[in-house]
């Protein structure tokens, strides 16, 4: 009993905890739309890459010295490749921040005022809904993927344009294929279901896993 007490208090405190935050994120929302996109965006966008970086690259924060003279041994491999580069990390964040963060704000501003216009009046729903993701995949998600590509070949793999065209040429039809697997459906459901000054939180959030992806592919595939 005393054990479920506790449980329940704890629970309670959490749940009040949270009730403060989204508060206070939608005051700054409401008071600074702008920098708070910017500032939730870099941050899910540099968590992403931190998350690639050790989940899907197996980089570590250190290495044993053992591990060190045996992989040395064993591999010609450097073991500092191993190591989560936290530079790169901050250097993700500044793209979503900086680039992906004002530049979505104002385009699902634009998506809604476009799609609310008398031309749409008579349509379906889902067809307008349909249409909405569409264009926000073929026009920003293309836009995204390339910006990308090129922000990791100059500022982070710094190997220039020629990487940034060698990642164009082997993984940006990949990774738009793989994009395509989960923005139209959750933007449709983003879109049909989010209030607007509230979309890009979602996207951000679905961004977290988007974002691990995507460092994944450009190192895998650039």
């Amino acid at each position: 009993a005393a054990a479920g007490l506790w449980l329940a208090r704890m629970a309670r405190a959490l749940f009040l905890s949270c009730k403060r935050l989204w508060h206070w994120y939608e005051e700054r929302l409401e008071t600074y739309p702008i920098v708070t996109q910017m500032a939730n965006t870099g941050l899910l966008w540099g968590l992403g890459d931190f998350l690639a970086q050790t989940f899907v690259e197996g980089r570590r924060f250190h290495v044993h010295p053992s591990s060190s003279s045996s992989s040395s041994s064993s591999s010609p491999a450097s073991p500092s490749a191993l190591l989560v580069s936290p530079g790169r990390v901050i250097l993700t964040l500044d793209f979503g921040g900086f680039f992906i963060g004002p530049i979505a704000h104002f385009w699902l501003i634009f998506l809604d005022r476009l799609f609310r216009r008398r031309a749409f009046d008579r349509c379906p729903r889902i067809i307008v809904l349909i249409l909405k993701a569409l264009l926000d995949i073929t026009v920003m998600g293309t836009l995204f993927v390339l910006m990308f590509f090129l922000w990791g070949a100059i500022f982070i793999d710094e190997t220039g344009f020629l990487g940034f065209a060698n990642s164009v040429r082997t993984g940006l039809l990949k990774s738009l294929l793989a994009e395509l697997v989960i923005w139209p459906a959750f933007q449709m459901f983003n879109f049909g279901l989010i209030p607007l000054h509230h979309q890009l939180l979602a996207v951000n959030c679905m961004t977290l896993v988007d974002s691990t992806f995507l460092s994944w592919a450009r190192v895998q595939w650039g």
